[in-house]
């Protein structure tokens, strides 16, 4: 009974629990579920432990665990596209696992910590639920960032839970799914001993007023909140558009004697049965092999595709700068009827070890673990691409991943949000629809609907409200049409305008209670109080 007492198995428990809301697989309705679940798990099973160290150590191994089966698909694709042998692949993942789990740990140390004051045996859980925002924040930041596996992205099948990130953003939801578990957790753990019920012993009240408060706030905001935004998607102005999902497998992409068999697949997918019906016809990233110029073999086909059309065509192709050495660029294009360019975006964020090597001077005898055609230069700036309609934020792969992007292009006038991407790269494992799923509360937190457009699927159109219109299945060559994309006006968010102010606060919150947790007091009880969870009276 030792070991038992010593570590507790919630936090593990709640961790798998977790991770089963982040496969594909697993049915839509029962994601929140899941999320709710593994938040009340791990707030009890920290609440139970009274060693600061061995809080960092559970909240470490936790979240190593969290991410091995979330990011599963990472070896393959490190396996498959790259020279690297499958064992050290592994041990690449099996790192960047144990570094994500730091975050778990810093914040089960910290809130065991912070116990000590007096103040911190009630105010944990609060003290905790703002500490996980902030870590999110941090987790985005540095080390160019990899906001991966949010747990609140689970939450997205509840629209009216979700809607008042357009307040203090999708990270804020985590704090407010700790709470939630805290509360449930505490009410069934209270509502097991009737007998303390009977002798006025650890009754629950706060907990049931808090769990009240926390489900019915957020249900009232969200009803008020989908009602305007709704009615304002149609009362706006509108684009028809034609998405591509040409489903070209990495390995064919990668083959230079297959590229214009590629190529062709895709120019065949946007040819319109009604000339001038579409506005704008969106291919994925990369979805033109090498470069785009007038001198390749492609720019005829382009030229056919579009005196029928005549259509302004979105694509992705590699952009090379005159400098002094030569750059590349991650690129899209926006082209107009008569193939002439009409703007571009450089892609800002690239892919770590995927499109270049961070630090490279010191990580000198570290090849790229996916293979590309060379190491690409980040664009210089973040701004959205001018067209007929208005701006559009187009963003390129993993950049819809990032809040601080999407609030950035919608400052700038976006009026719709476009993500072209190349997730062939995950096969068929969960991925592609990870990719989908974190990219939704991009779309709550800003109010502009979201063309995803990616080369193997899940491509989908998703609403102001987060709720998907449509979706593709995965790894289906396809072309679907939508005549009524809502191009949204004015009406910027609290989060796009102060959303800025959110992150400076989570920095220095965050800072000030890690900071309290390490610097020694007088005023902070030297002795051990025992564990301050669910038995706490």
């Amino acid at each position: 009974m030792g070991w038992k007492a010593q570590v507790p198995w919630e936090p593990f428990v709640g961790a798998v629990v977790w991770a089963a809301g982040f496969f594909q697989e697993t049915p839509p309705w029962l994601r929140p579920v899941l999320a709710v679940v593994g938040a009340a798990l791990w707030m009890r099973g920290v609440g139970r432990i009274d060693s600061a160290g061995r809080a960092g150590w559970v909240g470490w191994a936790a979240g190593t665990l969290f991410y091995v089966p979330v990011l599963a698909w990472l070896p393959g694709t490190v396996v498959t596209y790259s020279t690297t042998p499958g064992p050290v692949a592994w041990l690449l993942i099996l790192l960047l696992d144990a570094y994500l789990g730091t975050y778990w740990a810093l914040w089960a140390w910290t809130v065991v910590r912070l116990r000590r004051y007096p103040w911190g045996t009630w105010a944990w859980p609060w003290v905790g639920a703002l500490l996980w925002v902030g870590l999110s924040q941090v987790r985005s930041t540095v080390l160019t960032g990899f906001p991966w596996g949010q747990v609140e992205t689970l939450l997205v099948e509840w629209p009216w839970v979700v809607q008042w990130a357009d307040l203090l953003g999708g990270f804020a939801l985590g704090g407010w799914l700790l709470l939630a578990g805290w509360a449930l957790m505490r009410i069934a753990d209270c509502g097991l001993r009737i007998a303390n019920w009977r002798r006025g012993v650890n009754r629950p009240q706060f907990a049931i007023l808090l769990m009240v408060l926390l489900w019915l706030l957020p249900w009232g905001y969200s009803r008020w909140a989908q009602r305007q935004w709704q009615a304002q998607a149609t009362r706006t102005e509108t684009l028809s558009v034609r998405i591509v999902q040409p489903s070209i497998p990495q390995d064919l992409k990668m083959t230079a004697l297959r590229a214009l068999d590629w190529f062709r697949r895709q120019v065949d997918l946007s040819y319109l049965d009604e000339p001038g019906r579409v506005q704008l016809v969106v291919w994925p990233e990369g979805s033109v092999p090498f470069y785009l110029g007038p001198d390749t073999v492609w720019w005829g086909l382009l030229q056919d595709l579009q005196y029928h059309n005549r259509a302004y065509l979105l694509l992705g192709a590699d952009r090379w700068a005159r400098r002094s050495p030569p750059v590349v660029h991650n690129s899209v294009f926006l082209l107009d009827p008569e193939l002439r360019v009409v703007d571009f975006y450089d892609k800002v964020h690239l892919v770590p070890f995927g499109e270049y090597v961070p630090l490279a001077s010191v990580l000198f005898f570290v090849d790229r673990m996916v293979q590309g055609i060379g190491d690409f230069a980040p664009g210089t700036r973040l701004k959205p691409i001018e067209s007929p309609w208005g701006p559009l934020g187009v963003q390129v792969c993993f950049e819809s991943i990032f809040p601080d992007l999407s609030r950035r292009l919608v400052r700038a006038g976006a009026r719709l949000l476009i993500t072209v991407t190349n997730d062939a790269w995950f096969g068929r494992s969960s991925g592609a629809f990870q990719h989908l799923l974190h990219t939704r509360l991009r779309v709550v937190e800003t109010r502009r609907a979201m063309l995803f457009v990616a080369n193997s699927g899940i491509s989908a159109r998703l609403d102001p409200d987060g709720t998907l219109r449509w979706k593709t299945p995965l790894w289906a060559e396809t072309a679907v049409d939508d005549g009524r994309v809502p191009l949204m006006t004015g009406g910027l968010t609290v989060w796009v305008r102060w959303g800025w102010a959110v992150d400076t606060l989570s920095w220095v919150a965050t800072l000030g209670l890690l900071g309290l947790a390490g610097w020694p007091s007088p005023h902070v009880r030297q002795e051990s109080q025992g564990p301050a969870g669910i038995d706490a009276a």
